[in-house]
């Protein structure tokens, strides 16, 4: 039996999920479907960190975070370089996966300047196989909470 191989440029095909369906008749006139679902994901999920603003001086140690996420992702924030927040566990259908805003409340345990990182890291490379990777995304600010507060 001779083996029969397509190839499909997806190159110029926007994100999005797509149904394919192969139907293929042979000389006999008979005739074969074969259907698969693929999801295109080449974009990084955008993420707009809402608060606090870039360089912004802190009143207090009482640090609340706010952002947003352009799509369904896996997230955590780290001050400082320490994870203080997770989205949830990796992995297909975790109902951990987040979209749009979420906030959370941080007490800083030190004066002075402070980095804060937001990252998202999208469902492409999980769904439904996982051919690809995610696409990762990472936003940082700095603030201050200066010494003469305390």
């Amino acid at each position: 039996m001779e083996e029969n191989r397509f190839l499909f440029n997806f190159t110029n095909w926007p994100d999005a999920i797509y149904e394919l369906e192969l139907r293929i008749t042979d000389w006999a006139n008979n005739t074969g479907t074969h259907s698969a679902t693929i999801h295109i994901d080449r974009t990084a999920p955008e993420i707009t960190l809402q608060s606090p603003a870039a360089n912004q001086i802190l009143f207090d140690h009482h640090l609340d975070i706010l952002w947003n996420v352009s799509e369904t992702s896996f997230q955590w924030v780290e001050v400082d370089g320490i994870v203080i927040w997770s989205g949830g566990q990796y992995g297909e259908n975790n109902s951990n996966w987040m979209n749009g805003s979420q906030s959370i409340q941080f007490d800083l345990n030190r004066t002075g300047n402070h980095s804060i990182c937001v990252n998202a890291r999208d469902l492409a490379g999980s769904w439904p196989t996982g051919a690809s990777g995610p696409n990762s995304n990472q936003t940082c600010i700095e603030v201050h909470l200066p010494e003469e507060t305390y």
